[in-house]
């Protein structure tokens, strides 16, 4: 949380400048001066140190005059970003500099997703609305269909939309984009939050009854083949490498083998200590939007064995995020929109950073070491190396 600069108190409701004032005063003040002197030296030394508000992390950009941010969509260098009443088009070529080329109030507006030149936006009164995007600063609706009720997240696959609401999930044909129509729907349990295809699989998050696994198999007829316990409310979710990772809002980031849908294991938990509303995978790095505990950066290379490796106290309460190339994150937290970018362990950032000038090998993370450590080392341009590991012994015990 950024720390703005403030006058310092003491005991007696003074501050320092009234204890210089004073000094001014005749000798008749001169007890209550020493008084008031030795009270503010002692309040001095109480004041809380405040804690590091960032590891591995920067903030690029912040912007703040946006009513409050919701759902992140990042389609190349253009970022959409869903709010309240507004579906805003940012143009974030230069992260540090993002500028916005359009605005669209259709409603309230809940969740966007994006397929070539179609934006499928829903709203909180039920409609899903088609848009043509291929002209990011002239966003036009181009179809439109009433669903079964208040459209919380939307997944696609080929040329459907799986539409989640509290207790449906809506399939949708989007084949003829101007006139989009319901094809099926299946009947879930209360609670219906957000939706993740993989592969042939739906992963259906509600906020009371876990994670429904749907085989998709038939895409118009999805039927469950398994469900997934979370004593937590479970929130977004995201699946990479046979891996299922949830938010579980106030249960921490849960992780789960999936290799075997129909006999799901959870493998890992992280818990930050607060709640957790968003997750985002890249590589062996998981990001985490914590709620008051802002933005955290978690190594999950070694199943069930996580290490925080970056984090940014944000401004508000971080609960959206989507990641960019070379370790940007974009990401929502109630009060506004931020750019940060992660450089510690792990990252990828050559689009940003200048090549180094010569040859360096930097500092084991972590070390002492854990069950691994990464040693990094910087090159001037590309070339053949041999990193090898020696134990104190001199034997070689890697390479």
């Amino acid at each position: 949380m950024d720390l703005m600069p403030s006058r310092v108190l003491n005991p007696a409701g003074i501050d320092a400048g009234q204890v210089e004032n004073l000094a001014r005063r005749p000798k008749g003040d001169a007890e209550m001066l020493r008084f008031l002197a030795i009270a503010f030296l002692t309040t001095l030394s109480v004041l809380p140190s405040f804690a590091q508000d960032s590891l591995n992390v920067e903030r690029l950009a912040i912007i703040d005059s946006l009513e409050r941010p919701g759902r992140l969509i990042l389609s190349g260098e253009l970022l959409y970003l869903v709010q309240d009443s507004s579906l805003r088009v940012l143009d974030v070529q230069n992260p540090s500099d993002p500028r916005q080329i359009s605005i669209f109030r259709p409603g309230r507006t809940q969740y966007l997703a994006l397929r070539d030149t179609l934006g499928f936006l829903g709203c909180r009164d039920s409609t899903l609305t088609v848009l043509d995007t291929r002209d990011p600063a002239d966003l036009r609706p181009i179809g439109q269909l009433f669903t079964r009720g208040f459209i919380h997240g939307i997944s696609l696959k080929d040329s459907l939309l799986y539409v989640v609401m509290y207790d449906w999930l809506e399939i949708v044909d989007v084949r003829d984009p101007e006139n989009p129509v319901e094809a099926a729907y299946y009947y879930m349990h209360p609670g219906g939050f957000s939706v993740y295809i993989y592969r042939d699989l739906a992963f259906v998050s509600t906020v009371f009854s876990g994670i429904s696994v749907l085989d998709l198999s038939d895409p118009l007829n999805p039927f469950q083949i398994s469900s997934i316990p979370t004593p937590g409310h479970g929130w977004w979710l995201t699946c990479q490498d046979d891996y299922l990772y949830l938010a579980d809002y106030n249960q921490g980031l849960k992780v789960f083998d999936i290799i075997d849908p129909v006999h799901p294991e959870q493998i890992g938990r992280y818990d930050p200590g607060g709640r957790v509303f968003d997750v985002a995978i890249s590589e062996d790095l998981a990001y985490i939007a914590a709620g008051e505990d802002g933005l955290r950066v978690i190594d999950v290379g070694i199943p069930g064995d996580y290490e925080e490796v970056g984090y940014y106290d944000t401004p508000g309460q971080a609960d959206c995020l989507v990641l960019g190339d070379s370790g940007l994150v974009f990401l929502s937290d109630h009060t506004n929109l931020g750019i940060y970018r992660y450089k510690g362990p792990g990252a990828v950032n050559d689009k940003y950073s200048p090549l180094p000038l010569q040859f360096a090998l930097h500092p084991a993370f972590p070390n002492p070491f854990n069950a691994r450590t990464v040693v990094s080392f910087s090159l001037p341009s590309p070339m053949t190396v041999s990193l090898q590991a020696f134990n104190a012994q001199g034997a070689k015990v890697a390479r």
